[in-house]
């Protein structure tokens, strides 16, 4: 895996399956890409060991697995990986812990549309930024339209 080879995917993590559906949804009404749903940390990371996937969302409560051990196993992987984390509670330590393993970001259940966008167009342009050092091709997040 390297990071020129990254496609404009994103992966969502997170054990309810009513979650991952409702951010899929929402993602794919936000931006024309295609989102990628896991149940759980282990069959993420398995995904993640045959996709190339540059964005990864998590929820931090996971069983067998947290959102802190995932960070921490998909940077091994790739440290260019953006992962953001999410939670339901608003623990200082939680977010001071994900920052310091890695984590782009940290996003606080529930979440409104805009910040969400904020959040990946944020994310998925730092990528950009990265992946054009490493010569990918990616298309223009900003103005919605899909890399070739």
């Amino acid at each position: 895996m390297g990071l020129a080879n990254l496609e404009p995917v994103i992966m969502v993590v997170d054990d309810d399956p009513d979650v991952l559906e409702i951010l899929r949804l929402k993602i794919k009404m936000l931006l024309p890409l295609e989102v990628v749903t896991e149940d759980s940390a282990l069959s993420a990371l398995e995904t993640l060991k045959t996709r190339d996937i540059p964005l990864v969302i998590t929820d931090i409560n996971m069983p067998q697995m947290n959102g802190v051990q995932l960070l921490e196993s998909v940077k091994a992987l790739e440290k260019g990986i953006q992962v953001i984390v999410m939670s339901a509670g608003t623990s200082t330590i939680n977010c001071i812990d994900c920052l310091r393993h890695g984590a782009a970001d940290f996003l606080v259940k529930p979440f409104e549309n805009d910040v969400l966008l904020a959040v990946l167009r944020s994310n998925l342009e730092r990528f950009e930024r990265w992946s054009q050092f490493f010569g990918s091709r990616w298309g223009d997040f900003n103005s919605g339209k899909k890399g070739p």
